[in-house]
Parts: C-alpha cells; sequence; structure tokens
C-alpha cells in the first residue's frame, strides 16, 4: 500500500515514496548505507553494557585524574561550589516552639562535634566535610562510593563510617541465600540490593575471603543513568578519549614550543682522520659517534669531519592551539554540566550578561549534586546519628522511637553562590522581600547561611552597639537601583561581545 503523500514540500513526498519503494528505514540514523557502514553499536541492559568496559573506564578515569589538568580543574569545580566548608544542618524538630527549639540547638551542637575528624571516621581521617568532597571526587572518576556505617562502643556518640572504594568489592560470588549477586551486590527479584559483598584484606592484600554487609548498614554513592543498572559507571566514560587527546595535543604543542625556543649550532672539525691502509685524505667517522643528537637551549656540538654545517633556529609559532584548545575544553565541560568559564577558568570573552548566565546554570548543574548528596548520603547519616545519640543517653528524647518521623525532620544547608554585582542581588532580594515573593530563610540558605543564626548574631551585634552608644546608619539610594557607575561598568562588553 503506498504511503501517504499528502501535506508537506514535493520534494519531501518525493523522498518519502523513494524511501518506500526501496524499502529504506524511516530514519537516516537506522540506514545501513555507506555514511553508517562503521556504526556497529552493542546494546543490552545497563548492567551487560557496563560490565564489558567497568574496570578499564575506571582505570583510564584515575590514569587521568592523576595526570589531565583539565580532569582536576571539573574535579575540583564541582568540590569548590558543590560542597565547599561542607553542607550544614538545620534541626527542624517543630520548629518554632521554644522547648523544641533548645532541642534543636542542642542536636545541632551535637552534630557539629560528631563531624569531627576524630568521631565521625573509623579511621580518624576525614571529618563529615571531608567526606562530601570524596563523595563528590570518586562519583566523578570512579562512578561511586560506599559508606558503611560502624560502631565504636567506648565514643560518646557510638557511630562511625567507614569508606570503600568500589573495586573492593567481591565480584567472585554469583548467588547468596536464594538472591543473585550481581558484580558484588546481591540484589533480590525487584533488583533492590539487599547485601554487599566486600573484599577482606590483611596487611599483606587481599586475604581471598569476602565479607558480607547488609544493606541497610551500607550507602552507594553512585552514578547510575539506567534503571537496568545495578553497578556504576564513571560519567567521564563519554569523554575519556577527548580528555586523552587533549591531553597528549597540549604536550605535543608544549613540545613544540620548546624546539622553537632553541638556537643551536653544529661544529665540523677541520681535521682529517687518519687510518691503517687508507689514504690521509680519507674522512673517517668515528664509529661510536651517534647519528642523533636532541636539540637543547643553546647546544654547541662537534660533528663528524666532512660533515655539513648548519645554524638551528626554528621558528614559527602554534597559532591555533589556543583555538583548539579552548574548543575541547568548551565541549568536554558542557557534557558536565559546567560552562567553560567554569573549567577554564577563562574569563576574558565575557561581559557581564553572558557571565551571570553561565553562573546562573553552572548553580543549576551545582544544586544537582547538592540535592544528591544532602538525600543520599547527608540524610541517611543523620538519622543513624539520632539514632545512636538516643540509645547512648546523649539527647533524652523519651518517646523518640514513637514518634522518630518527628524528630528527624530537618534540613540541610549548602553552600550558596556570591554574585558578580553583589548590589544588585541585594535590592533585588530586598524587593522580593517587600513583595512577598520570597522568604529571608530562602535568600539565606541560597547563600549558605542558617536565617536563625543571621537574626540572632544581628540582634546580638544591635545590642552590644547600643551598649556602647553607637548608632548604626543605613544609607540606601532614593532610585533603589544601585550605583549607576556599578551599573555602567556592569554592563560593558567584554572582549567577546566586542569580536
Amino acid at each position: 500500500m503506498w504511503p501517504s503523500l499528502t501535506g508537506g514540500s514535493g520534494i519531501g513526498r518525493i523522498r518519502e515514496a523513494w524511501r518506500f519503494l526501496r524499502g529504506l528505514p524511516p530514519y537516516d540514523g537506522g540506514s545501513l548505507d555507506r555514511r553508517n557502514s562503521g556504526w556497529s553499536p552493542i546494546d543490552g541492559t545497563g548492567e551487560a553494557v557496563n560490565q564489558l568496559s567497568r574496570d578499564l573506564v575506571r582505570a583510564r578515569a584515575r590514569d587521568l585524574e592523576r595526570n589531565s589538568d583539565t580532569v582536576c580543574a571539573i574535579i575540583e569545580a564541582l568540590e569548590r561550589n558543590v560542597v565547599g566548608s561542607g553542607i550544614k544542618l538545620q534541626a527542624k524538630v517543630m520548629d518554632g516552639d521554644e522547648e523544641n527549639d533548645a532541642l534543636n540547638n542542642q542536636i545541632e551542637a551535637l552534630w557539629q562535634e560528631w563531624c569531627n575528624f576524630k568521631n565521625c571516621d573509623i579511621g580518624g581521617q576525614l571529618c563529615f566535610s571531608e567526606m562530601q568532597k570524596l563523595a563528590v571526587r570518586r562519583r566523578i572518576v570512579d562512578g561511586g562510593l560506599f559508606f558503611l556505617f560502624c560502631t565504636d562502643r567506648t565514643a560518646k556518640i557510638p557511630l562511625r563510617l567507614q569508606i570503600k572504594e568500589v573495586n573492593e568489592l567481591d565480584t567472585g560470588n554469583l548467588e547468596c541465600n536464594g538472591n543473585k549477586v550481581v558484580a558484588g551486590i546481591e540484589v533480590d527479584e525487584f533488583g533492590k540490593p539487599t547485601a554487599y559483598h566486600f573484599k577482606k584484606f590483611d596487611i599483606w592484600g587481599w586475604t581471598g575471603e569476602s565479607v558480607r554487609v547488609d544493606a541497610e548498614n551500607v550507602i552507594f554513592i553512585s552514578n547510575k543513568m539506567r534503571t537496568s543498572e545495578v553497578r556504576e559507571i564513571s560519567p567521564l566514560a563519554r569523554i575519556l578519549s577527548r580528555l586523552r587527546d587533549l591531553n597528549q595535543y597540549i604536550e605535543a604543542v608544549a613540545v613544540k614550543e620548546r624546539l622553537m625556543a632553541c638556537l643551536g649550532v653544529l661544529i665540523a672539525k677541520k681535521t682529517k682522520g687518519f687510518a691503517i691502509g687508507r689514504p690521509d685524505d680519507t674522512v673517517q667517522r668515528k664509529p661510536d659517534r651517534p647519528r642523533s643528537r636532541r636539540l637543547y637551549p643553546g647546544m654547541m656540538e662537534e660533528i663528524d669531519p666532512g660533515d655539513d654545517v648548519t645554524v638551528i633556529n626554528p621558528s614559527g609559532q602554534a597559532s591555533d592551539a589556543e583555538q583548539f584548545i579552548s574548543l575541547m575544553i568548551r565541549s568536554i565541560g558542557a557534557s558536565m554540566g559546567l560552562s567553560y568559564e567554569a573549567v577554564s577558568r577563562d574569563m576574558r570573552k565575557g561581559s557581564y550578561s553572558s557571565a551571570r548566565q553561565g553562573m546562573i546554570d553552572d548553580f543549576k548543574t551545582y544544586r544537582m549534586w547538592q540535592h544528591y548528596l544532602i538525600e543520599h548520603l547527608c540524610k541517611p547519616v543523620y538519622e543513624k546519628f539520632l539514632d545512636h545519640a538516643v540509645l547512648s543517653g546523649q539527647l533524652p528524647i523519651p518517646d523518640y522511637f514513637e514518634n522518630r518521623k518527628k524528630y528527624i525532620q530537618c534540613a540541610f544547608i549548602p553552600g550558596g553562590m556570591s554574585w558578580i554585582d553583589p548590589q544588585k542581588e541585594v535590592n533585588a532580594n530586598q524587593q522580593a522581600i517587600l513583595s512577598n515573593q520570597t522568604t529571608l530563610e530562602e535568600i539565606c540558605a541560597s547563600r549558605g547561611n542558617d536565617y536563625k543564626e543571621v537574626l540572632r548574631q544581628r540582634a546580638k551585634e544591635k545590642r552590644f552597639m547600643e551598649e556602647l552608644g553607637l548608632t548604626e546608619h543605613f544609607e540606601n539610594d532614593k532610585t533603589g537601583g544601585g550605583n549607576n557607575e556599578s551599573q555602567q561598568d556592569a554592563d560593558e562588553p567584554g572582549e567577546g561581545d566586542k569580536e
């Protein structure tokens, strides 16, 4: 039956009929013509595809983590903006009641004490904010990280965290307790993890034994892209080749520039060589003389008699290197949800408007990572912390386990973002509060602050100023628009706009 040829242009209808007669697929991407002849991808479930390359991808990503400045820039940009100095706790047990406010303050004080590296880490090396940074780093490079809940009964609050990397999973087991074990993770019939099998190590390395840990005592920070995945895959997998090409290109450009900076002279001696059975004027090359030499700045080398003399003065420059490197970094940063400026730290070609738009988009990426950390790491750890604090008697709450949902209410406040022109943002926030479009809590949270702490500190400062007999003055711009000079400077186009 002929396909419908109604609508569209005449060329489109002819092409559709031609495809129907030739039996071609409706999508160009599904054709097997010359353009797609070498495109034969591997498909399957997420776990089956990942298992083929997981270990090699992780090893290559770790190699680039050690040797690629671009990977380091991506990691540090996310560590710096997602975690920063740490994600702060704000307990919310019936917020507003005086008695519960005192309990909230007690919980926050205990939490801050527990987050010290001596109290939260079983190894006594990392504080909780450093654990959060490590979770971000390993999620980028390895694809995931494990946090195990441990108990130290001699401690004030017995809860401890142990960190394990993804390659510590024992992938040799295939079945346990009637459940399938997929690459070290024991799952039920619905694919839900029920336990994790870790390798057991001693001072000499892996003992060949494994330890089974129930899933309720494990937090798996992972980078999951498909529902059929059980294990992790590094998000750098899609750009590893590009990162390696960029690394090698930068090295090649550096070598080229070093060679072009060299000036050398080769000196040929006029003394003729003498050899038994040969005339006196026969030129004889020394047998131990190397035929290739290393070029270095200011070199002066002797060459064999009779050889030509040449002054080595390389010229030229890698004129397209900066443009190519910028293009690669822009592509790599976009694949990770980051702007070119965030990865390269190059702010030369942007105006105030473009820089602010880039910061807003980057901040959305950071917010996604912050939300993941809060939901998958901070809140589960906080709930365990409260359980141990109550059981150890540090928090006297008689009805805690009867009303646990009430007492675990909390909010975690990540670090905020500093704007390019703070005066504009302050004026905008002031107008938003006056017009009831936002709240002080939201504004303080966007800057990484607790509004209660801000108000308490301001009240304390005002009381102290009154005691000293000081008067506080606030001079507001009558126009409400900020400084005209600042406005003009901020909107002035940069190099990119001029181009």
